[in-house]
């Protein structure tokens, strides 16, 4: 597989974008069989982490393993999940990095028995892993979700599970890294016009917030913004 750059660029980063990250990537001789290691800042479960700054409020960040995928073979379907076969997690190596599901992933630790330290994902009750829900936090930060429903559908979890994490009453090792009022916001701001007339209209009649929240299927903070922060376009 050839590495001059810009070849495998497939979604079109600027070429400074591009500099900037190899820079931070150890690319060795045997560049098939050996891992390129990210050399830079890692997350708390030892993935490397890279932001870009295209001069507007709304930063991009990735993972580098990530980044290297998506530059190599396109965009990653919601809900997949880009794996090592190397299993080091620093490692930004295109050989070593195939698409998965969850549950192959989940699989895939259980049989390499991966799983060595007690945190969210090790314990028995855990819906989903530390790395899934840094990914969904990740993702609401990108806007690749209009609703907390959608990603209750791609994870198969209820939306008491996502908004405990993000009102930081679980899962907050991993939160504690992003400001979670504006992933609320990014969420509740993904409410369209035409639907936010009529909850306002609703509430005007006379309905209450739980009413509200049952009818439109949204939470307490969505309906809450909506009525009290957002005004119609």
């Amino acid at each position: 597989m050839n590495t001059t750059l810009p070849h495998y660029n497939q979604l079109n980063f600027p070429d400074n974008v591009l500099s900037n990250f190899w820079k931070k990537v150890n690319i060795p001789k045997d560049y098939v069989k050996d891992c390129w290691l990210w050399t830079a800042a890692l997350n708390i479960d030892g993935y490397g982490v890279f932001s870009i700054n295209d001069g507007t409020p709304k930063r991009q960040h990735y993972r580098s393993h990530r980044f290297v995928y998506q530059s190599y073979f396109g965009k990653i379907t919601n809900g997949l999940l880009v794996c090592h076969t190397c299993d080091i997690r620093n490692c930004v190596n295109p050989h070593h990095l195939f698409l998965g599901t969850i549950q192959q992933n989940n699989l895939d630790c259980d049989n390499k028995n991966r799983r060595s330290h007690l945190s969210g994902d090790d314990l028995p009750n855990t819906i989903i892993s530390d790395s899934q829900v840094e990914d969904i936090l990740e993702d609401i930060l990108n806007n690749k979700y209009n609703s907390v429903q959608d990603i209750c559908s791609i994870y198969d979890v209820g939306l008491i599970t996502i908004w405990d994490i993000l009102y930081g009453k679980t899962r907050k090792d991993i939160s504690k890294f992003y400001d979670l009022s504006v992933l609320k916001i990014k969420l509740s701001a993904r409410i369209n016009n035409d639907e936010l007339i009529l909850i306002k209209n609703d509430f005007n009649a006379g309905f209450s917030i739980p009413q509200l929240m049952k009818k439109y299927n949204r939470s307490r903070y969505q309906i809450n913004y909506s009525i009290y922060k957002r005004t119609v376009k």
